[in-house]
């Protein structure tokens, strides 16, 4: 039947041209650079906020914390695991944004009251820490996707 709708007897498969991103360097989706311009460009770029108590009003925070903590408790005992984010963004003088910071939260172990567990990740390149760089990143990524 989906033969029938989608005529796909027709056509072999799909083809879909490579992103202009990706054109000439396959790595280029993994660059802070990318992730910025993706947050901006994705489902909820009015997420993100200026931090107007900085001086010079180019810090920016996109913040999905404390809408996702109540809910982590419960995603976490099934096989999704995920974190609470927060990002911290600089405008450059260019007019995109580099990422500063990312702080990854889970409940406490021993309740609400206690806070949440937080660890604060840096931009880094190679290695272990840009690999724990780049999954803070996806965090981050999903997050931002599964806010409404």
């Amino acid at each position: 039947m989906l033969k029938e709708f989608f005529h796909l007897d027709k056509v072999p498969h799909l083809k879909f041209p490579v992103p202009h991103i990706i054109r000439e360097d396959k790595s280029a989706w993994t660059s802070d650079e990318e992730f910025a311009r993706e947050m901006l460009a994705g489902v909820n770029p009015v997420v993100i906020r200026r931090l107007e108590a900085i001086k010079n009003k180019k810090m920016f925070i996109l913040d999905h914390h404390d809408a996702l903590m109540p809910y982590l408790k419960r995603i976490n005992t099934t096989e999704t695991k995920t974190y609470a984010t927060r990002t911290l963004l600089f405008l450059k003088d260019d007019g995109t944004l580099k990422p500063l910071a990312i702080e990854l939260s889970l409940p406490h172990p021993n309740g609400d009251e206690f806070g949440a567990v937080s660890k604060v990740y840096t931009p880094a390149e190679g290695g272990v820490d840009g690999s724990i760089w780049q999954l803070a990143k996806v965090y981050v990524s999903v997050n931002d996707s599964g806010y409404h």
